[in-house]
C-alpha cells in the first residue's frame, strides 16, 4: 500500500518516466519472486534425485555382494570338478572299474 502511494506521488511530480519505473519495479519484483520459488522447487527436485540415486546405488551394491557370494560358491564347485577330472573320478566307467578292482 505504501509503495502505491509513493508511486502515485512520483508519477504526479515526475510524470511518464516515473510510471515506466513503477512498471519496471513491479515486474522485476514479481520475477525475483518467481525465480526464488523456481529455485526452491529445483533444489527439492535435485535432493529427490540424489536420494533416489543413493538408494539405487545401495541396491546395486547389495546385488553385487550377492553375485560375489554366488560366484565364490561356483568357483569352489568348479575346483572340486577340476579335482575330480584330474583324478578321473568324473567318468562312470572308471568309477566302476576302480570299485570292482
Amino acid at each position: 500500500m505504501a509503495e502505491s502511494a509513493t508511486f502515485l506521488k512520483l508519477i504526479e511530480s515526475i510524470g511518464f518516466p516515473a510510471l515506466i519505473f513503477a512498471v519496471w519495479y513491479l515486474y522485476h519484483r514479481s520475477q525475483v519472486k518467481a525465480w526464488e520459488s523456481r529455485e526452491v522447487a529445483q533444489s527439492a527436485a535435485w535432493k529427490g534425485q540424489m536420494e533416489a540415486m543413493t538408494e539405487r546405488e545401495e541396491r546395486v551394491f547389495n546385488l553385487l555382494g550377492g553375485q560375489l557370494e554366488a560366484l565364490q560358491c561356483l568357483i569352489g564347485q568348479m575346483a572340486r570338478v577340476e579335482n575330480k577330472i584330474d583324478t578321473n573320478q568324473h567318468c562312470p566307467i572308471v568309477r566302476r572299474e576302480s570299485h570292482a578292482g
